[in-house]
């Protein structure tokens, strides 16, 4: 996730003094009670006035603490807190003591934004909305970039109120992509920490403002789905499909989706056509063979066509990646299923050299079953089905003793 960057915002501008035509201009001498009594009258106004040029002097040689002090007092005071350019200074001045101590600035930040606003409501001219604006952009981008980089670090709770902070700040503004691409993350960060209803309305302010992002409509198909809205999940993945047609993870939330629908006949139609298109994909194989087993629990007819499609896709995985521990697990627990099958099948009548035509093909099936059962293990020496299916290969290929010390190992983890 990139970052948002903008300019500081421009520094404040002098104040402009016109001076009075020489034709208006008093000769020595003539008033000098009035000009006295002008003096005094106007002192206290004349003396903020020149707090806030002190003030501007202080951010032009960059010492913004002495600039603080001075622009406070003159905020403080009536013949100057209704100056625009009071209100502007303060918030450009608060913003670079943000922009000092960012980690520890946010109450600066918080007052840099509100002076600005009030600068803002207060310039009836618009002098200095221009600069304003700017200054505002850049203090309101940087929530927006310490929201990222508390995301990357996994700190979920500063992120979510980073984005929030960004979209609050940034309301009154119409919405563009910078503030889509905040309200996805937002969605996203609420679904990192488990909340989904407050993923689905940020996501799906996000697709109202045509955000274009495929994890948008995954993420928020599972949503739906989750919520057993079928009907609002099948028309996210299809509208995802047709803006992002060739999107992997698209294509298996899709796939994902019918296949809790049970349409595994469409399932497997799509299945088929992603590995012609891609026929190395490992995700896609993988599904594939989850695919086939759904449709060989429902037809009895095709069992063992599929069993056989099964085998041939976890092989096709393992020529590439023979470390892959679901393509081993898989292929193993295949193989292991259809012995077990094999076994309920048969009747207490057999005749006993079928029997034993079938004995030996179950025993084949669990040796040929063991090395990749093994190999999952070893990749995954944790994993209790892994250590389950093993503990039942070795007592049917009577190895009792392994047998015991895998049955031990699972009771220790218990």
């Amino acid at each position: 996730m990139a970052p948002q960057y903008l300019d500081n915002g421009p520094l404040p501008r002098a104040a402009t003094v016109s001076r009075p035509p020489a034709s208006s201009r008093c000769r020595w001498g003539l008033i000098p009670l009035l000009a006295s009594l002008l003096l005094v009258t106007t002192r206290p106004a004349v003396s903020q006035v020149i707090l806030v040029e002190k003030a501007y002097e202080y951010v032009q040689k960059k010492e913004f603490g002495k600039a603080r002090e001075a622009i406070d007092l003159a905020a403080a005071n009536e013949s100057t807190a209704l100056d625009a350019r009071t209100w502007y200074l303060r918030g450009y001045i608060y913003k670079e003591l943000y922009k000092a101590n960012p980690a520890t600035g946010g109450e600066l930040r918080a007052a840099a934004l509100e002076y600005l606003g009030k600068s803002a409501q207060l310039d009836t001219s618009l002098a200095y909305r221009k600069d304003g604006q700017a200054v505002t952009r850049y203090l309101v981008v940087t929530f927006y970039n310490e929201a990222s980089g508390d995301l990357n670090r996994q700190a979920f709770d500063k992120a979510l109120t980073g984005f929030r902070n960004y979209l609050q700040a940034r309301s009154g503004e119409p919405p563009d992509n910078a503030y889509a691409t905040a309200l996805y993350y937002a969605g996203y960060t609420s679904l990192l920490m488990g909340n989904q209803s407050g993923a689905r309305q940020y996501y799906e302010q996000a697709l109202r403002l045509n955000y274009r992002n495929s994890s948008l409509y995954s993420d928020l198909t599972s949503i739906y789905e989750a919520a057993g809205q079928d009907s609002l999940a099948a028309g996210t993945i299809r509208a995802g499909r047709q803006q992002f047609p060739g999107d992997t993870v698209l294509r298996i939330t899709e796939i994902n989706l019918l296949l809790s629908q049970k349409n595994y006949r469409r399932v497997e139609a799509i299945v088929e056509e992603y590995l012609a298109l891609y026929p190395a994909n490992v995700e896609v194989m993988l599904v594939a063979g989850t695919v086939y087993e759904r449709i060989s629990q429902g037809d009895s007819l095709s069992r063992e066509s599929y069993f056989n499609k099964r085998k041939e896709i976890y092989r096709r995985v393992l020529s590439t990646y023979p470390d892959n521990f679901s393509a081993n697990y898989n292929l193993g627990i295949t193989l292991y299923n259809r012995a077990v099958d094999l076994i309920k099948a048969q009747q207490y009548d057999l005749d006993i050299v079928l029997l034993y035509e079938i004995l030996e093909k179950v025993s084949g099936l669990f040796r040929e079953a063991k090395p990749y059962v093994e190999k999952a293990y070893r990749l995954s020496p944790g994993n209790l089905n892994a250590m389950r299916a093993l503990e039942g290969i070795y007592y049917n290929l009577n190895e009792k003793e392994k047998s015991r010390q895998i049955r031990a190992t699972i009771n220790e983890m218990k």
